[in-house]
């Protein structure tokens, strides 16, 4: 199965098609890649795809950290390079908490979201 024409969030480049087998997604591409394919096409009209709400990766020991940064980057590389450079101080402060404690908070905030 096909779902065309859709927005993924964190994706700078437009809109996509995105290719569903039955293990879950095989593929996110371009519409004009999908032109020869035989499965069905599900076309759709402002449609934004989004990862799910439950976290299921999380660093504890990152976890006291504010959200970083602000504004859309190209990649991981570049966010990391301009939030050590404009939130050195914030980083810092924060890194001087032991990794113990910082690793618990990580827990106790996946444990009562909200």
């Amino acid at each position: 199965m096909i779902l065309n024409n859709i927005y993924i969030t964190g994706e700078v480049y437009g809109k996509k098609s995105i290719i569903i087998n039955k293990t879950g997604i095989q593929n996110i591409c371009n519409e004009n890649e999908i032109k020869n394919q035989s499965d069905t096409i599900i076309n759709f009209e402002n449609v934004i795809a989004f990862p799910g709400l439950i976290n299921t990766h999380d660093h504890l020991d990152f976890n006291l950290f504010p959200p970083l940064g602000k504004r859309i980057y190209k990649n991981y590389m570049e966010w990391g390079k301009d939030i050590h450079k404009v939130n050195k101080d914030q980083i810092e402060s924060i890194l001087k908490i032991p990794f113990q404690r910082r690793y618990k908070w990580g827990i106790y905030k996946n444990l009562f979201p909200g």
